[in-house]
Parts: C-alpha cells; structure tokens; sequence
C-alpha cells in the first residue's frame, strides 16, 4: 500500500483504562500494535527510512524529489553518503534533543492543559531502552525486544489511565521532529491531550540516523 508522504507514518496511539469496573487493558503481542479493541500486524520496514518518515510503514516507493513531502524530508536512500549526522550520543547532545522536545511537548498550544509534564525514572529508561533498540536495528520499529511497551510502563511502578507513543527519525533535531508530528492529523492528536508524564529518548545509528522514541501517559 501507498501513503501519501505526509502520512507515511505507523502512529501507536494506546489508550489503556485502568480500575473500577474497567474490561482488563488489552495487550498485543510482539509484532502487532492496537488499532481501537482490537490487535493488528504491525508492518515491518524492509529498509531503513528516509529522513522526514514517522514510525514506520513500509516504503513503497519513496516519493519523486520534484514531490512536496514535508519538512525533514530526504529522498536520499540511507544507504548513500551521508549528510551532517543526526545527534551524538557520546556529547550529551542526544540527552539536549530530548530535552528540547519534552520542552516543545509541554509548550504545544494544542495541548489540552497546562499542567506540568514530568519524566519518571521508570518511564525514561523504558524510552532510553527502545530508542536504542531502533538505532541498534536501524529502522523504526513499534515493538520491544523487552515485550509491551505498555506492560513495561505498569511493571516499572508508573501508574497511568490513559498512555501513548510517538516513534521518529531523522537528522534535524527535536524542532523538526516535533514540527512533523504536529502538522500530521493523526500525530497531533496525539499530541494534544493532557499527559503529565512523559519518557522521550533519541539514539542514533551507525548510518547517521537518529531515532526518536517518546511515551506520554497520565
């Protein structure tokens, strides 16, 4: 299947309920994501994306260069010489990216509240653990090697109701990933709820590309 560029994206947007008389959360297993009550195959990338791409679909084919696509986009396959690289590990200077998009996250005028978004220790190492997956894999990926990553959140000791996740790459900081998935509908919506939490992590790859993983819950 095909996407229009600016939905070339694979959004795990979870909502889980907790307590009361609340059906138990539904859990997917590895390789599939939850699409309202219901699992479903989570496709996997036959290649590592292009800059511009949020959370993977297939690419099937990148678009031609004289194509609108966004900002961030690149039509340069990764395996071609690379441009300026994405953030470095070593320095800190992934630790700033994700600084800067906690910052962008709880600023975004959409977003339903003004309370104060925090990062749990438990949280962030979930995030810390998958964005270094994806960089291990070189290609964006959903799931975790370590199993849900809803189930890992409640394991950790964050307690949450409602809970979502957002998956990026690219070489341009935080700003560009965060323009992305505000100007994407299905992104920005879930973007704009009232999360309180947040785990948000990058990584980069030996090829250049740096992968963004963030959870937001509440």
């Amino acid at each position: 299947m095909t996407l229009a560029p600016r939905n070339l994206l694979l959004l795990t947007s979870i909502v889980l309920s907790m307590g009361g008389c609340t059906p138990e959360p539904l859990s997917c297993g590895p390789g599939t994501v939850q699409s309202g009550d219901q699992c479903v195959a989570a496709m996997g990338m036959m290649m590592p994306p292009p800059a511009g791409t949020d959370a993977g679909t297939r690419m099937d084919p990148p678009p031609p260069p004289p194509q609108d696509a966004g900002a961030g986009w690149s039509t340069t396959p990764p395996g071609a010489p690379p441009g300026e690289p994405g953030c470095d590990m070593a320095s800190g200077e992934c630790s700033e990216w994700a600084d800067t998009l906690v910052a962008l996250i709880a600023s975004h005028p959409e977003r339903a509240c003004g309370e104060a978004l925090t990062r749990p220790d438990g949280l962030q190492g979930i995030a810390d653990r998958h964005a270094l997956h994806q960089a291990g894999v070189d290609m964006l990926d959903p799931t975790s090697p370590d199993g849900d990553l809803f189930q890992q959140i409640r394991a950790s000791g964050v307690t949450f109701m409602n809970a979502g996740a957002l998956f990026s790459v690219g070489r341009s900081g935080a700003d560009d990933v965060f323009a992305r998935w505000a100007a994407g509908e299905d992104t920005g919506a879930v973007l704009s709820p009232c999360w309180t939490m947040a785990g948000v992590s990058f990584a980069t790859a030996d090829s250049g590309w740096s992968y963004a993983t963030v959870l937001l819950a509440r």
